[in-house]
């Protein structure tokens, strides 16, 4: 737990991701002396946002969704 901003962070599930367009060198990002995993995308508040803040990675996911849950009423 943060002493100053009193938040609790979870480093077992924490990925960080760069917002750009540009080309850019992955910095090491550590929570507690853990290092967090850089990932392409990352789910927030129920959408999936990735690197270029661009809506084909939360529409796939949302596809592959809801094509399972019509599969399994028609059959």
């Amino acid at each position: 737990m943060d002493e100053k901003w009193h938040i609790q962070l979870n480093e077992s599930i924490s990925v960080h991701i760069n917002f750009t367009n540009r080309r850019f060198e992955h910095m090491t990002v550590t929570i507690n002396n853990q290092k967090v995993p850089f990932a392409n995308t990352a789910k927030y508040l129920g959408m999936t946002l990735d690197a270029k803040l661009r809506w084909k990675a939360h529409v796939k996911k949302k596809r592959e969704e809801l094509g399972l849950r019509y599969k399994k009423c028609i059959g």
